[in-house]
């Protein structure tokens, strides 16, 4: 097996993804490409959820109609990136490592309180 070091600008969540897959396969230079890009987008996902999670759900327009955060759409069209990424690696489905959840949103913000009203209803 072929020994690769992860790429220097890779975090936590991106050497995880890079040393799962590749202490399983050896990829070829067009498979190592995505897989740079799939570890770098991970990472990228990881600082978009930190950073939706530290801000309100609901702000303010341009016209001050209240919008749901942009962060959201952002995280949606990450995870979008990484699943064709991950898909053009063409591994088998059960290395594909899966996208790790966003964490829980914390006590008394909007999405909490949504939840809880809806829990509520049943």
């Amino acid at each position: 097996m072929q020994k690769h070091t992860p790429p220097k600008d890779l975090e936590g969540p991106g050497r995880a993804l890079w040393r799962s897959i590749l202490d399983e396969y050896d990829l070829s230079k067009a498979e190592l490409a995505l897989l740079r890009e799939a570890c770098r987008t991970s990472d990228e996902l990881e600082v978009l959820r930190s950073t939706v999670l530290a801000a309100e759900v609901v702000t303010e327009g341009s016209t001050g109609q209240p919008v749901i955060h942009r962060g959201y759409d952002e995280l949606r069209k990450h995870r979008e990136a990484l699943t064709k990424l991950l898909a053009a690696m063409d591994l088998p489905v059960e290395v594909v490592p899966v996208v790790p959840k966003l964490a829980a949103a914390p006590p008394g913000c909007a999405v909490q309180s949504s939840l809880a009203r809806a829990r509520a209803a049943r």
